[in-house]
């Protein structure tokens, strides 16, 4: 997995900000922490921001553990060319946890059905805000298991939300 270096910033920031609308909040110097952090993935035209938890962080009404990860952005120089599934699933067998979560707005349909196809399932909400793209909760289970209080049919009726969606990871269950 290659990891960003200040030398790749420009790049870096240059592809995010093809994504301003679906990341407003994003800032210049919290993207300089997190490259200088050794928390950003970028290889193939894809960046990935993550945070390893350290502790127990309460997700809406789910927890996530220390060593559990977060990914924060997801985002790619050219849609549809593959690069993003491949560096994404490539990020998920790196990493050295049973679990991965994400989150993304709930008016982003394209990223959904993405997650959708890699075999994501929503799990719950989160009202990050007031705001109409406010997050909610997915889980990605590879070992078959299906979540308990899926929303599914919530979805299009649940405003200000964002999916958050955590994979389990076979690889390193199988350790």
């Amino acid at each position: 997995m290659k990891l960003a270096t200040m030398e790749d910033f420009d790049e870096v920031w240059s592809i995010l900000m093809q994504y301003k609308n679906i990341f407003p909040h994003l800032r210049y110097d919290y993207m300089t922490r997190k490259v200088t952090s050794n928390e950003t993935v970028f290889d193939q035209g894809v960046v990935i921001t993550f945070t390893k938890y350290k502790k127990k962080t309460k997700l809406g009404n789910i927890s996530a553990f220390g060593g559990d990860y977060i990914i924060h952005q997801i985002a790619v120089k050219n849609q549809g060319d593959g690069s993003a599934k491949k560096i994404i699933l490539e990020f998920l067998n790196w990493i050295d946890s049973s679990k991965c979560w994400l989150a993304v707005r709930a008016s982003n349909e394209r990223a959904i059905q993405f997650y959708k196809k890699l075999g994501f399932k929503e799990m719950s909400n989160i009202i990050w805000s007031k705001h109409e793209d406010a997050p909610s909760i997915l889980e990605d289970t590879l070992i078959g298991v299906e979540p308990e209080n899926s929303i599914d049919e919530e979805k299009e009726e649940l405003p200000g939300k964002v999916f958050l969606y955590v994979r389990e990871n076979e690889t390193f269950l199988r350790k």
